[in-house]
């Protein structure tokens, strides 16, 4: 189908996402992944890249699902921390994610680097 298949994929501020989602899959997918979970437009625009891109299914199917895990799990594990802990709840729980989302998708992208040579 493309990324451009429809008017609203041709504008400004979605072609723009989509440039950074495929510069960013390009660059490392399993971070890109793992912080898209947490941010809902960059979903979309990585999972549009990725079909685009034909991206090697298994290895993305592979992520994808670890991701989702890793995102529902993290995510009920630090909002019971977080509520249990701080005040503030859901406005200190979602950047506390998002900056461990990131460095756990760079672990990852690292991990998957050394393996490969």
């Amino acid at each position: 189908m493309g990324t451009e298949r429809w008017r609203w994929m041709r504008m400004p501020r979605v072609q723009q996402a989509l440039v950074w989602a495929r510069r960013r899959l390009d660059g490392g997918m399993a971070t890109v992944l793992f912080t898209a979970r947490f941010v809902p437009f960059a979903r979309l625009a990585i999972n549009l890249v990725a079909g685009a891109s034909r991206i090697h299914p298994p290895r993305y199917l592979a992520l994808v699902a670890l991701a989702a895990t890793g995102w529902a799990l993290y995510q009920a594990a630090v909002g019971a921390a977080v509520a249990a802990i701080l005040p503030g709840g859901p406005l200190v729980a979602v950047p506390v994610s998002i900056v461990l989302a990131i460095g756990l998708g760079a672990v990852i992208d690292l991990c998957v680097r050394r393996t490969r040579g």
